[in-house]
């Protein structure tokens, strides 16, 4: 086997098909907030899974003793980081990409990381003056937010002193058969669809940017991988093409390999497209439903990001394929589209970068906070006097053993939400179940006391944020979860005497732990 490798952000959409790739020949460290299960990823036998946000260093010091124990690592592939194409700014940027990157930054050297690849992007970079390309040595000078926390994070991988060395890695924008990616596929959605904007282009349709197949992605990753001790330490890499795609580009491509024939567009001036944009987002603002299309992005309106990356393919011998060229590819997404559509939807709506649900680990951090808070509360509530009717059986075995079958089901419930697997809270629930009908408990009261325990759980941290984004998350990751173990309370209460079936998909080895040994 080759070198020990820590991913972070190992379930985002390069590094799940990095663990694929690298799986093969190392032994992979997967660091992400998402368990593996919820983004559809299959890790190889090669790999274990922690859940990590690299912007709680709690959270960095479990998965660090984990490593450390197992003998360490050799490389780090720092793939964790925030983006989104709203212009605004957006918290997560100063919390993950800096705060986050100084932290894995300072369990590095505890790891024995010799080795420690960042993640950035080209589009950290100012647009480049006509007839001129973003090469290795542009600064990080883009205006946007995610450009200022890569130059922030940049900074501070060349001022670190840690034992090992460093490269920055500036992808293309990433993309794959399916696309996944935002831009393009609202591109392409407009320009395929029947609507009265399809055919219409901003400028003269010259904006451009470089495109990178995923797989080139992986590629060059490995690459620099067999080629480290042949770099120098702290260099900026480009994982691009050479040059950039226009809008017009695309939109022939796109057109001819869904229609037969090119479509003709409609050009826009500057000027009317700003002042589009500026007067649309107004509208939908007071809607309370913004396009993907913002006011920020006018002033982009034919420009050019074209990459020289010369320097780059000489160091690493390396280069993307032809024919993996994003107008080679085009064909393929618009097949995949055609062909299987429910799919393509469903990787790309996963794949939007808007407001997403809150994070189950920001939800597991609160909830273990207030554990013994919450178990002291449900405690009460059932052995309340006026609860005598709905709780007989549980209020007769005590205070002391109704506590204690609340702290079991609230770190059970933890663990579920930390590692998105609801089959260890749900195996808790089978095994209450069965203790409880073997002591005559009546089922009502069993499902009962989890509703309660739900409620107890959501009106505990409600107060933690009044967004709709964190109701929802409460919602998704504690309410289910506990509606699944209801179900299964019901499942062994229905049950023949000796029968145990348990549930498809809820073993023991399933809920035995956070992560695979």
């Amino acid at each position: 086997m080759g070198s020990s490798i820590v991913v972070t952000g190992a379930t985002g959409f390069i590094g799940r098909h990095l663990l694929e790739a690298l799986g093969q020949d190392h032994d992979i460290w997967a660091l992400s907030r998402v368990a593996p299960g919820l983004r559809g990823v299959s890790l190889p036998a090669s790999a274990r899974w922690i859940p990590v946000d690299v912007a709680q260093p709690r959270d960095l010091r479990a998965a660090v003793d984990a490593i450390v124990q197992a003998g360490g690592a050799e490389i780090l592939i720092h793939l964790a980081g925030h983006y989104d194409f709203t212009g605004e700014r957006n918290p997560e940027y100063l919390r993950t990409n800096v705060e986050g990157l100084r932290n894995v930054l300072e369990v590095a050297s505890e790891l024995g990381v010799r080795d420690f690849v960042f993640a950035s992007s080209v589009a950290a970079c100012a647009f480049p003056p006509p007839e001129h390309a973003v090469s290795e040595r542009s600064p990080p000078a883009g205006d946007t937010p995610y450009a200022e926390s890569k130059r922030a994070g940049g900074a501070m991988l060349a001022e670190h002193r840690g034992p090992f060395r460093r490269w920055i890695v500036r992808f293309a924008a990433v993309y794959s058969d399916w696309c996944e990616y935002e831009p393009l596929y609202r591109f392409l959605e407009t320009w395929l669809s029947r609507r009265a904007q399809s055919r219409i282009l901003a400028g003269s349709g010259l904006s451009a940017i470089p495109y990178l197949h995923v797989r080139d992605a992986v590629a060059f990753i490995q690459r620099l991988i067999d080629r480290r001790d042949a770099l120098g330490d702290g260099r900026i890499l480009l994982a691009s093409p050479d040059g950039a795609t226009s809008h017009l580009e695309l939109f022939e491509a796109a057109t001819g390999a869904c229609f037969g024939e090119r479509s003709s567009p409609i050009l826009l001036s500057q000027r009317i497209c700003r002042s589009g944009l500026w007067a649309r987002d107004l509208v939908r603002r007071t809607v309370g439903s913004r396009a993907f299309e913002r006011p920020w992005m006018g002033k982009m309106i034919d420009l050019q990001l074209a990459v020289n990356a010369e320097r780059t393919r000489k160091l690493l011998d390396w280069a993307p394929r032809a024919r993996l060229g994003i107008l080679r590819r085009i064909p393929f997404l618009i097949q995949n589209r055609k062909g299987f559509e429910p799919e393509w939807q469903r990787r790309n709506r996963a794949a939007l970068k808007g407001p997403r649900s809150v994070d189950n680990l920001r939800i597991v951090a609160h909830l273990e906070r207030r554990q013994e808070e919450i178990a002291d509360s449900l405690t009460s509530y059932v052995m309340a006097p006026q609860r005598n009717g709905r709780f007989v059986r549980l209020r007769a075995m005590g205070a002391e053993q109704q506590r204690a079958d609340s702290l079991v089901l609230l770190r059970a419930l933890a663990e579920a939400v930390r590692t998105g697997e609801k089959a260890l809270f749900r195996s808790r629930c089978q095994d209450l179940a069965r203790r409880r009908r073997a002591e005559g408990l009546p089922p009502q009261e069993l499902t009962a006391l989890l509703d309660t325990l739900g409620d107890q759980c959501v009106l505990s941290l409600t107060d933690q944020d009044p967004s709709p984004r964190w109701s929802l998350g409460l919602y998704d990751h504690i309410t289910m979860t506990v509606q699944f173990g209801i179900d299964d309370v019901l499942d062994v209460f229905e049950e023949e005497p000796g029968q145990g079936t348990r549930r498809p998909g809820v073993s023991p080895s399933r809920a035995a732990g956070s992560y695979p040994s």
